[in-house]
């Protein structure tokens, strides 16, 4: 609603700006956000998938469990994405995704 209001205000200037502005001011939280997600530490998946466990299980005890790595559920994450991980890795036939039987019913629900 507020940017409604600032593009209609603007509706009224005669220039370029009467539309250059809303849309500056629209963009602008995106660009903090850009500069910002610089700050943001790295996924502990994406650490675990670089090798680099000992990381990715610190920052999951420190934002799940006050820092304690012994905790359950860290210990069940860390588990469950390393074996997410693991299963990811495994070598798949393009083929195998368009060979299964919910595909057969989509096409045959749509198709008739």
């Amino acid at each position: 609603m507020i940017f409604l209001g600032i593009t209609f205000g603007t509706l009224y200037i005669n220039s370029n700006w009467s539309w250059r502005l809303p849309s500056l001011l629209q963009a602008a939280p995106s660009a903090v956000q850009l500069v910002l997600v610089i700050l943001l530490p790295e996924s502990p998946r994406w650490l675990m998938s670089r090798g680099r466990s000992d990381e990715a299980l610190a920052i999951l005890a420190k934002y799940h469990a006050n820092g304690n790595a012994e905790d359950p559920l860290v210990r069940f994450q860390f588990a469950e994405m390393k074996a997410s991980i693991a299963l990811g890795e495994q070598k798949g036939r393009w083929s195998d995704l368009v060979s299964t039987s919910e595909l057969f019913f989509v096409k045959s629900y749509f198709l008739n």
